[in-house]
């Protein structure tokens, strides 16, 4: 019993295109899942960067929250328990890979060595950092009610401020040496003074023989003037 030969060509070379149609369909499918696959890496890097660069403005954030916190803003407190919390979020999605946020765990990760021992110190520096915020946070109560003290006390001290100044003023006039009012006509005569002008004004003191001689350095002083003076300063000789 005789083959043809051409019908054995015929099977060889149907078998050899099934062969190699097969090897190009695996081919495709091979380089289709690794493109996809690299574009889920890609993607996945890229979410990883975002999440690097909020947690760089976070940080900035959790630092100016901080001191208003410290300082008695309610709302400080608020917004400090809210950003604390994204960067708890952010870090341990970088350590161990979240679903959620579209990153893998990169904490301990052969293929990126780099990126493992930059975020674990970044993990060694913010670990620290989350507990005193935690305590800052259990704190809040007391940080509010003091800063209402120290509100009042400053609302207070101009107040105190003032009184002060009423007591020294008050201390002055009371030490201050008692005033004598005089005439301002008193003031101006001297006892020198006012015996020349009684001399003048007596009766032997008009005749012509008598002329009363007065000194240059005592000032003139009327009759008047005079007993104006004796009754402003009765003790006076």
């Amino acid at each position: 019993m005789s083959t043809n030969p051409r019908s054995f060509t015929d099977k060889l070379t149907n078998f050899g295109l099934g062969f190699w149609a097969l090897i190009l369909i695996i081919s495709l499918l091979v380089f289709g899942a690794n493109f996809i696959y690299a574009g889920y890496l890609n993607n996945q890097e890229n979410n990883a960067r975002g999440l690097t660069a909020d947690l760089q403005v976070l940080s900035q954030q959790l630092a100016k929250y901080t001191q208003e916190a410290v300082d008695g803003n309610a709302d400080a407190f608020t917004e400090f328990k809210a950003t604390k919390s994204r960067i708890d979020s952010i870090v341990g999605a970088l350590r161990s890979g979240s679903e959620a946020e579209g990153v893998k765990g990169y904490e301990g990760d052969a293929n990126a060595m780099g990126v493992s021992s930059a975020l674990g110190k970044v993990t060694e520096t913010w670990t620290p950092m989350a507990a005193a915020a935690e305590r800052i946070t259990q704190s809040e109560e007391e940080v509010l009610n003091l800063s209402d003290t120290a509100a009042q006390f400053t609302a207070r001290v101009p107040r105190l401020s003032f009184q002060l100044d009423e007591v020294v003023r008050a201390l002055s006039d009371a030490n201050a040496p008692p005033r004598r009012s005089r005439s301002p006509t008193a003031r101006s005569c001297s006892p020198t003074a006012c015996r020349a002008a009684l001399r003048k004004s007596s009766p032997a003191a008009r005749t012509p023989s008598r002329r009363p001689t007065r000194s240059r350095a005592t000032p003139p002083c009327s009759p008047r003037c005079c007993r104006a003076s004796r009754k402003a300063m009765p003790n006076s000789a």
